[in-house]
């Protein structure tokens, strides 16, 4: 898992230094266009998935045997469903004229019609890899998809190209070429992934991931709900400079976002032992508060050094963005632990509760403080959902508050260990 998250890193460094390019040559405005597309093509790939790629995940875990089924079920959900939602949504979204959709023209209509069946086959194919214990692969498929974009936007400024669609369809096409590429993989390794559909495992994946399905468009639209918002009431170049913001302050639970994603089939086949979980929450506290305090520290050089001074006005957003992503981070642990064990519908509650605490206060607080209202409407349903799903894990880790968010002496011994062996390999290697 230590490799696997190491090796999704490369991808968010490609991720944000594509977002630098972008602020930097496209501007504002053309950053927020971006955004707002890359925001909609993901947040309707999620919609269209009724998290029936965690329902496979949950019942592959248990009974191996159903795993030739993954991948071909997978594939007829995005293919037909998610290709058919994808063409009704944006086509209303073009009649009824709203932003994320016209800001890009037909260009971006057609890019979005194949970026989210691509995006969806994209998550089946990463979800496949984990619950198969191919955790270092799943997370290279994730980083090459992250990080191809940077070279494609790069070669569009080199040619000259600087429009926001021809950026938009080198994302989209460097998608494609991912999908491809680890698919052909997958094929030639020998292994029976192939199956044929399964309607005993689509009805019980389709069961569990309803309930997963509710929690994720919750968790969505309260992680992204705040773009859309922003978008609505100060355009798109505040949203330019509110993304810069959001994507500086992601950096802080990266890490418990990657690791999220392969403790999910961990909990779920139960390969984590009992009293385990706290000592994995406690440690990813403790790496989010120590990034987001160096982050608050450098915040202004750092906007200005790789921004440039036109996106000064992002520093106070991230400032206030800082304290929410690090309770952020402990729902990618209590959030997949409650899934994981069998309880998908939690999120829909609590997520469902946060949202609508981020709405309305970003609501209230944009006209009057401009994009840092609409940081501190975030943070705030943040740490109402981590609290809320800390409850939760306590209970059912039997564990007291403390124990579940201070990092004991066994795992900061085991943090120093692997530290000073990483540090003695980086000198071996020089």
């Amino acid at each position: 898992m230590a490799r696997a998250v190491a090796i999704s890193y490369v991808g968010v460094g490609g991720a944000f230094a594509s977002s630098v390019l972008l602020a930097r040559f496209f501007g504002a405005e053309g950053k927020g266009i971006f955004s707002l597309f890359q925001t909609t093509v993901a947040l309707v790939a999620t919609l269209t998935a009724f998290g029936i790629g965690h329902g496979q995940m949950y019942y592959c875990g248990r009974d191996p045997g159903k795993l030739p089924h993954f991948l071909p079920n997978s594939t007829a959900l995005a293919l037909l469903v998610g290709s058919g939602a994808a063409a009704v949504l944006l086509g209303l979204g073009e009649r009824l004229g709203l932003r994320a959709v016209t800001s890009l023209g037909w260009q971006g209509l057609l890019a979005g019609l194949l970026c989210i069946p691509t995006m969806m086959l994209l998550t089946f194919q990463r979800q496949y890899l984990l619950i198969t214990q191919r955790f270092e692969l799943a997370k290279l498929s994730l980083a090459v998809t992250q990080f191809s974009p940077l070279l494609a936007i790069a070669a569009v400024v080199v040619a000259g190209a600087v429009a926001v669609q021809t950026a938009v369809l080198a994302f989209v096409a460097c998608h494609v070429a991912c999908l491809l590429a680890f698919q052909l993989f997958i094929a030639t390794r020998g292994e029976e992934w192939w199956g044929g559909f399964s309607w005993p495992l689509a009805k019980q994946s389709s069961v569990f991931g309803l309930k997963q399905y509710l929690s994720d468009v919750s968790l969505a639209l309260t992680s992204r709900l705040d773009f859309f918002v922003v978008a609505t009431l100060l355009g798109n170049d505040a949203l330019g400079l509110y993304s810069v913001a959001v994507g500086l302050a992601e950096i802080v639970s990266r890490f418990a976002s990657e690791l999220g994603s392969m403790l999910f089939p961990a909990f779920a086949a139960r390969q984590i032992p009992s009293g385990r979980a706290p000592g994995i929450l406690g440690v990813v506290l403790l790496m989010a508060a120590g990034v987001a305090l160096g982050m608050a520290l450098v915040a202004r050089p750092l906007v200005s050094l790789l921004y440039g001074s036109q996106f000064e006005e992002s520093v106070a957003s991230l400032r206030w963005l800082l304290p929410g992503t690090v309770a952020w981070s402990s729902i990618f642990v209590t959030w997949n632990h409650a899934s994981a064990h069998g309880r998908p519908g939690t999120g829909v509650v609590i997520f469902g509760l946060a949202a609508g605490v981020d709405l309305v206060l970003s609501v209230l607080l944009i006209p009057w403080l401009g994009v840092s209202g609409a940081s501190i409407a975030a943070t705030l349903s943040y740490w109402f959902a981590g609290a809320c799903f800390l409850r939760l894990f306590c209970r059912s880790e039997k564990t007291s508050l403390w124990t579940a968010v201070v990092v004991g002496w066994g795992e900061l011994r085991l943090l120093s260990q692997r530290f000073m062996m990483l540090v003695r390999l980086r000198g071996v290697s020089a």
